[in-house]
């Protein structure tokens, strides 16, 4: 089985949002089962080389590639990853080797330029889509390799790579399936053209084509791929979630997908387990080793104690080198008081989608009524809301601190030193904080939405509805209330927790349960979606 990944990231090589854990943990489990795995990546400046290897400029012709009605020159350059067993095609243009980072821009390019603001998205990103993927096309049309049996694109930046086999200029792709994954539906994750008239310009699709991908005025990569190709999503839950049609949280594609009888298949996200591995530091990357599954908690604790006393104190020594590798990238608000006996834990990114408001306003009601609790807050985002929590660290000096900013250690760290995670999303494709915190020990409270619903509540976790402060308020009343007498329960429950994650939604088992019999099923021609 020879199958192509087109994607916009992969972990250790171009990273951003959690596309790249799938990218690169699908793409390497896939290899140990002896698939030839392919991956095409665009060539960025912010690109790291350390896991490449033979790495080979130029090592085919460039091509020319007609995109907004000009030409343009795209070159390929080779490497290989996890021990040769996954080739790299990098797509280099100058568009994306002056990025420093996949989709925003950095502080670095705001101060090279004002109108490249931090955070906000590229202001060519619609060019850098169509560019990268005519690019892989391209490639294919050389015909210097064996053809693929599947191209699986990943989320809607790789999309309208079905389309553009429609309209492929060579044989090549004949025989070739293609799986579209969409990793996030919700609004601004479109990728969408604001007209066909706008579409045809970027990408040349005739009429006929982009026809199929009408959402009101707009046109949407993921109804183009739809009509050409197997659509899945990151987990069960959110398959059926993309088809309700009146669904307020995909900006109209669920409809789409309905009304059009669209069949999206859910196969929830793995996780690489020994990344996480607590009871190895070196993989951890934990102060102290620990084991969930087997009820060794104690350096949990110990790895607590370190953070209060290094990292959350209200003075700290930012001179100690041991803590200098935690700080890193990272702006401290507030400090934690040495006093607390319960410890809530939140990361992930600071937006709207992962119900920040519903966090602060429920974690500010409990901090009032509940002066032993704490809360533990790592990430950044959207600024309104980062702002808020700045202001909550100044409300709730001792019972709330506020990193802000993006450190793998510190959020780390700061997700095991809880005893729970505060996970409020409004929508949650699949979800991987969850099974991290999992993997640590520390029990998810959230949402029963999308991937989050994976949680078996009263078991591995707890799961609440509807999503609004109040109700969030209740569950961890309950569990605040009932915790001083019942420490054995809740860790009986965390090593179950590790014990699950470990064994149902390791990549191993996730690609050999899940994946590799769906490719076989698109080969055999037995899978069909309804457009």
């Amino acid at each position: 089985m020879n199958i192509w990944f087109v994607s916009r990231e992969y972990a250790g090589i171009a990273e951003a949002g959690g596309v790249k854990n799938v990218t690169c943990s699908l793409c390497e489990e896939l290899a140990r089962t002896d698939k030839t795995i392919t991956c095409f990546l665009p060539l960025y400046g912010c690109t790291q080389f350390d896991a490449i290897t033979d790495y080979k400029a130029d090592f085919v012709l460039p091509v020319s590639i007609m995109v907004c009605g000009r030409q343009e020159q795209a070159v390929f350059n080779c490497g290989f990853t996890f021990g040769r067993k996954i080739r790299i095609i990098f797509v280099q243009h100058p568009a994306f080797l002056e990025k420093q980072a996949v989709y925003t821009y950095t502080e670095n390019e705001q101060l090279q330029n004002p109108d490249h603001l931090h955070g906000e998205g590229h202001r060519d990103s619609k060019f850098l889509d169509t560019l990268f993927q005519k690019a892989v096309i391209a490639y294919g049309n050389l015909c210097i390799d064996i053809p693929p049996d599947i191209v699986h694109c990943q989320d809607a930046a790789a999309s309208l790579i079905p389309a553009f086999m429609q309209i492929k200029s060579s044989s090549f792709f004949s025989g070739t399936k293609c799986i579209v994954t969409i990793h996030n539906a919700g609004p601004y994750y479109h990728h969408e053209f604001s007209s066909i008239d706008e579409a045809a310009f970027f990408t040349g699709l005739p009429e006929k084509i982009l026809k199929k991908g009408e959402n009101g005025k707009r046109i949407e990569p993921f109804l183009l791929a739809a009509s050409n190709s197997t659509m899945t999503t990151v987990s069960p839950e959110y398959a059926k979630e993309l088809l309700q049609k009146d669904n307020p949280d995909t900006d109209g594609l669920s409809a789409e997908f309905s009304l059009r009888g669209i069949s999206v298949k859910g196969i929830t996200n793995g996780i690489d387990c020994e990344q996480y591995e607590p009871a190895d530091i070196t993989k951890s990357l934990l102060p102290y080793a620990f084991d969930p599954p087997d009820n060794v908690f104690e350096g949990k604790y110990k790895c607590r104690t370190w953070f209060l006393e290094k990292l959350a104190a209200k003075k700290i020594s930012v001179s100690d080198n041991a803590i200098l590798p935690y700080l890193d990238d990272i702006k401290r608000y507030g400090y934690l008081e040495n006093d607390k006996r319960i410890y809530f834990s939140y990361h992930g990114r600071i937006v709207y989608q992962k119900g920040i408001d519903i966090l602060a306003e429920a974690a500010g009601c409990l901090i009032e009524k509940y002066p032993q609790i704490c809360f533990i807050v790592v990430g950044q985002g959207e600024g309104n809301l980062e702002n808020r929590l700045e202001r909550m660290a100044e409300q709730y000096a001792g019972n709330f601190i506020y990193y802000k900013g993006y450190n793998k250690r510190l959020s780390r760290l700061c997700t095991a030193s809880g005893d729970f995670i505060i996970l409020p999303s409004i929508f949650e494709p699949c979800g991987l904080e969850d099974m991290i915190a999992q993997l640590f020990g520390t029990l998810p409270v959230a949402n029963k939405t999308g991937g989050l619903a994976k949680i078996l509540d009263g078991k591995t976790g707890f799961l609440y509805e509807p999503d609004t402060a109040a109700m969030l308020e209740s569950v961890l009343t309950n569990i605040i209330e009932n915790f001083p007498g019942a420490g054995d329960y809740y860790r009986t429950m965390a090593a179950a927790a590790a014990k699950y994650i470990k064994e149902m939604y390791s990549w191993q088992a996730v690609t050999r349960e899940k994946y590799l019999p769906l490719y076989r099923e698109v080969l055999s021609d037995s899978f069909f979606h309804r457009s």
